[in-house]
């Protein structure tokens, strides 16, 4: 009931990506009831090759899922953390920089990993759904709408191409730009305004109209609380 709690609570964590990881976490921990319940019972030996796989899926799996959910919402802390960072220097400016991307990419991997693992989990589940003790059919119905909701989440992004193994990732970024009146480009990160036409490099145009509204590091946070 903590975690229930946690959720409803007026604070941003535990959000969505957590309660996501968690729907995971129940999704496997059905499965594994009603692998048990197959096995249980010789009259449903059809099925017990399938139930002892899922076992080997989802006895790790739920732990895997729950750390997931801590991730989630110690990702978006992290995310929250940068954007407070001091920026009064030129060098605490570079350093508050990268610690928002750095953040920002880290926010991805645990909804990205979850989704990955729901999807797998889904495809374990039709195969242990025709051959299960078949008095259980209903849970596992349960399972697949826990991780429908769960891919759903992620607005049609195609999982199967993603490869997020994190050890394995190399993020490359990209510091030329394209001015969005005329086009013209690419122009390094050097050039604060448009060679061709003087518009303002896009991040100087945010930052006079944050300078001009007096927005401060905490109003960055509450917007991204809010989209949270």
């Amino acid at each position: 009931m903590d975690i229930l709690r946690s959720i409803a609570s007026s604070e941003p964590t535990p959000g969505g990506g957590s309660v996501a990881a968690l729907s995971l976490a129940h999704a496997h921990s059905l499965s594994l009831m009603v692998a048990r319940l197959t096995l249980a019972k010789d009259k449903w030996v059809e099925g017990h090759d399938a139930a002892k796989t899922s076992i080997e899926l989802s006895e790790p799996g739920v732990e895997e899922a729950i750390h997931l959910a801590i991730s989630d919402s110690e990702a978006f802390e992290s995310v929250m953390s940068a954007y407070r960072q001091p920026k009064e220097t030129e060098a605490q400016k570079k350093q508050r920089s990268e610690e928002i991307r750095n953040a920002t990419i880290g926010a991805a991997l645990a909804p990205l990993n979850t989704a990955s693992s729901a999807q797998k989990l889904l495809s374990n589940l039709e195969k242990q759904s025709a051959s299960c003790n078949p008095n259980a059919l209903t849970d596992l119905a349960a399972a697949f709408s826990l991780l429908n909701s769960v891919v759903d989440k992620l607005n049609g992004l195609s999982l199967d191409d993603l490869d997020i193994q994190e050890e394995n990732q190399e993020v490359e970024y990209v510091d030329d730009w394209y001015c969005m009146e005329c086009d013209y480009g690419p122009m390094n990160e050097e050039h604060d305004k448009c060679e061709r036409c003087n518009e303002p490099h896009p991040t100087m145009k945010k930052q006079k109209a944050v300078d001009e509204d007096g927005w401060e590091d905490e109003d960055i946070a509450s917007e991204l609380e809010e989209i949270y």
